[in-house]
């Protein structure tokens, strides 16, 4: 039987360099998962999404903003953000329809790889990630869909909307 869900919500995303640059990390994370989970079609794919920042019913961050470098939250692969040198946790936690609950503080989502998370960090060739600092990005609206037949593992779709550009003053 086949069961649909469809969600939209607030996302944060950076200009294309740095968007990029977090797609690219996010293809190579997203390969030493599938090595890791081979044979396994139940799986959830790594990452079905652009990289991203889920606004969940706040403001979502103002000033420039500094990304740490990728670390494992809860399963999740994510690089957590910064303003004025300190993370905010959000009051309540997400939730993308498919997906296992988000971490409940400000962190781009690269992917999610459930209790392999730290050993696909480990198995980066390229440890020794930098922090990324932003001054411009984006708002729009990211509807993600998820496709669930059966026993095989999920067909995931998505669309981000029209940009609302913002641009911060560096410090």
């Amino acid at each position: 039987m086949t069961k649909k869900a469809m969600t939209g919500f607030d996302c944060v995303f950076l200009h294309e360099t740095q968007q990029t640059e977090l797609a690219r990390e996010q293809v190579e994370f997203g390969a030493i998962f599938a090595r890791l989970a081979c044979g396994n079609s139940r799986a959830a794919p790594f990452a079905g999404f652009p990289p991203f920042l889920p606004i969940w019913g706040d403001e979502g961050p103002c000033g420039p903003i500094d990304l740490d470098p990728p670390e494992a939250i809860d399963g999740w692969i994510v690089r957590r953000v910064r303003e004025d040198g300190k993370g905010r946790k959000y009051a309540t936690k997400g939730v993308i329809p498919g997906w296992p609950e988000a971490p409940g503080e400000q962190c781009f989502l690269i992917g999610f790889a459930g209790e392999r998370a730290e050993t696909v960090l480990a198995a980066d060739r390229n440890q020794g990630r930098q922090p990324i600092r932003a001054n411009a990005r984006y708002r729009a609206t990211l509807s993600l869909g998820t496709i669930a037949n059966g026993d095989l593992a999920p067909t995931l779709t998505w669309n981000v909307g029209a940009p609302r550009w913002e641009k911060k003053n560096s410090r």
